[in-house]
């Protein structure tokens, strides 16, 4: 393989063991710091109108003990989400959906990254 096709696949590795470590469960520094990263990412792609400061922001909001996942969310109605735990007493996670790849037909994906809100 050429170079340019190693540091690719490095790249990819990277990215895809930061999403599996964001969706576990857990909370070890690790976990937090590669849920960081695929806020961060999420939103430079997804939400290319943020700048640092409001990734940042919206960072503060996350908890980042909870697992962090790109998901689906066609099927979720984001504005009153499911709670989870015992009896539907959890806590509700938040949704940030994708302006970049809006659906363009029923049928089609709605990007979201799915995250629980910060303990006050």
């Amino acid at each position: 393989m050429t170079a340019v096709a190693d540091d690719i696949a490095a790249k990819s590795k990277a990215l895809t063991q930061d999403a599996e470590m964001a969706a576990s469960k857990g909370a070890s520094p690790e976990q937090q710091a590669a849920r960081r990263r695929v806020v961060e990412l999420f939103c430079s792609m997804h939400v290319p109108e943020t700048t640092p400061g409001q990734t940042e922001a919206y960072l503060a909001t996350i908890d980042l003990e909870q697992p962090v996942q790109v998901v689906n969310a066609s099927g979720v109605d984001t504005n009153v989400p499911a709670t989870r735990g015992l009896f539907g007493m959890g806590r509700k996670p938040q949704y940030l959906l994708s302006k970049a790849l809006p659906p363009k037909k029923p049928e089609d994906p709605i990007y979201a990254l799915k995250s629980f809100p910060a303990r006050t």
